[in-house]
């Protein structure tokens, strides 16, 4: 681990925490005047493409997915999930029957090792347990046998797992895909590919 940690004092008051082979960077706020999504975030670069990772909890969602009623006999996917909390808090509280899918081209097992390596430094107990909630997300989210995590962009996932179409019927993509991608009608297209016929496709309503 090569990690430089860096403290700024403006207002927000953060704390970056850089790996500085791969760039990918973890922010933590230290007061509570940021937006909840926003307090933590990993940010990096990819093929010239800048990229945020938030750790959104389910009641940050939009309206339309986190008052969703969960149906435990459903199959489930999301979308640059990130270290949102739909589908760990699935994993946790309801009994389904089938792993849920996530999509994203993000590095877990960084992120998680990141994350073990703030919860060393000994922060406040509000940040310590903030932080320690995102690190269990991503173990869950990296466990085989809680989560299919298809740890690729969505257009090669959908061109390289071809079991993987008209399988879901729920998608979710909360500022994931379709807010990266340049071409927003082909991530639609990409991402109903992955519903069953009477499938549904949940979007934040900024698309």
């Amino acid at each position: 681990m090569d990690y430089r940690v860096k403290w700024t004092y403006d207002s927000r008051r953060f704390v970056k925490i850089l790996d500085r082979k791969t760039k990918y960077c973890l922010n933590i706020g230290l007061s509570q005047s940021a937006p909840n999504f926003d307090e933590y975030s990993f940010v990096y670069t990819a093929r010239g493409i800048y990229s945020c990772v938030t750790a959104r909890n389910v009641s940050e969602y939009e309206n339309n997915i986190r008052e969703l009623m969960i149906n435990p006999f459903f199959q489930y996917a999301e979308v640059g999930a990130g270290l949102g909390e739909f589908i760990p808090n699935l994993v946790d509280n309801y009994k389904i029957k089938h792993l849920p899918i996530i999509i994203d081209p993000v590095d877990y097992e960084l992120m998680g090792n990141m994350l073990g390596y703030a919860l060393n430094l000994k922060f406040s107990d509000r940040v310590n347990k903030n932080l320690l909630k995102l690190f269990e997300r991503c173990k869950i989210i990296r466990d085989q046998n809680k989560v299919r995590l298809i740890n690729e962009d969505l257009v090669t996932a959908i061109k390289s797992h071809l079991d993987i179409h008209n399988i879901a019927d729920i998608v979710i993509d909360n500022f994931g895909a379709t807010h990266y991608m340049t071409n927003y009608r082909q991530c639609l297209d990409y991402e109903r590919k992955l519903l069953k016929p009477n499938g549904y496709l949940l979007l934040n309503n900024a698309n």
